[in-house]
Parts: C-alpha cells; structure tokens; sequence
C-alpha cells in the first residue's frame, strides 16, 4: 500500500516538473535571429548597388523646417554612395562549374 501511494506521488511530482519545464522553456525561449543581411556604410542592401558598386538608391533629405528647427518636408536624392564596401556575398567569391565541359 505504502509503494502505491510513494509510487503516485513520485509520478505526480514527475509530471508536474514536466508542465512547469514546458512552460518556462516557453517563457525564456530567445527570439530566432534574423538572417544576415549584406549592407554597405550608406546602410543601403547590395541589391541596390550595380556591379561596379555604385548605388542607385534614394536618401530622404529635408527641405524646410519649422520654427522649431524640426524638418517639415523632405526630398528625395540620388545616394552619394560611390563603391559597395559591405560584406560580399560567398557565391561571388567562389563558384564551381556547374557542368562538365561538353566538345560538341
């Protein structure tokens, strides 16, 4: 009788610290780190660069300001980011041929 009742006790403490370890792992689980993007100083992607490096995106700058000094509109202007200084890619630096050669 005593090992039945030590026996559903020990099986109740048992599933108890499973439930509570499920729910905290939920609790503290760190959010997924986002995936590695290429930028480059101008804080623009690699995408909006040519191959020579330079890019072709937009940067909002202001155009007037009110009187307290904070910027009303804002225009768009060509970036002045003049070569792509970021991280480059892995297959741009290394790509093997995909195919054998083929004598035709």
């Amino acid at each position: 009788m005593i090992d039945a009742i030590g026996l559903a006790v020990g099986g109740g403490l048992l599933a108890s610290g499973w439930i509570v370890g499920r729910f905290a792992r939920w609790r503290s689980r760190p959010a997924r780190p986002q995936a590695p993007r290429p930028i480059c100083t101008c804080d623009h992607p690699l995408s909006s660069h040519d191959r020579v490096g330079t890019c072709h995106a937009t940067v909002e700058r202001a155009k007037k300001w009110d009187v307290d000094g904070d910027p009303v509109s804002f225009e768009h202007v060509p970036c002045s980011c003049q070569q792509y200084v970021g991280p480059k890619p892995l297959d741009e630096l290394y790509l093997p041929p995909l195919l054998p050669p083929t004598e035709q």
